[in-house]
């Protein structure tokens, strides 16, 4: 059997990549290219790290916590608890500072919110994947589902 064969089988047996429902709430302030590079890391962790689906909860409740300060994202968990958010649902909220790219995943607060792996910056806006794609791709994913699993996966 070759290689490509032995890969492809592997492939086909790998179970389907976790799906989390998001909230995107970009800061005021991101510019143009930082939209345009949390489009394109979203759209490249589906589907081999995550897969995404839109939520349904409406994110103006969710403005007043932005802050980035240290209550952001308990601020954020007590929203999405009271607006009733599902297992697996997450808010990434995102900004620029110094030029690089940072996020925050937020889930509910059924488990405890991990600031090390949950408040991350994926890279420079002017060459995002300067260290290497899987690297800000594995940043990312590694945000959204510590955040999964604090909503209660």
């Amino acid at each position: 059997m070759s290689i490509a064969i032995a890969l492809a089988v592997m492939v086909a047996q790998a179970p389907p990549a976790p799906t989390v429902t998001l909230l995107q709430l970009p800061a005021e302030t991101l510019s143009v290219e930082g939209h345009a590079a949390n489009r394109d890391v979203l759209s490249r962790l589906q589907p081999a790290y995550v897969r995404i689906l839109p939520s349904r909860l409406e994110t103006s409740e969710l403005q007043s916590c932005w802050t980035q300060a240290a209550a952001t994202e308990g601020c954020m968990s007590r929203v999405l608890e009271r607006m009733g958010s599902a297992a697996g649902e997450i808010v990434v909220t995102s900004w620029e500072k110094d030029g690089h790219l940072h996020w925050l995943c937020v889930g509910e607060g059924v488990r405890p919110f991990s600031a090390k792996e949950q408040r991350v910056v994926l890279g420079p806006l002017g060459d995002l994947y300067r260290d290497g794609e899987s690297s800000v791709l594995h940043r990312a994913a590694g945000c959204m589902t510590y955040a999964a699993h604090q909503s209660g996966w």
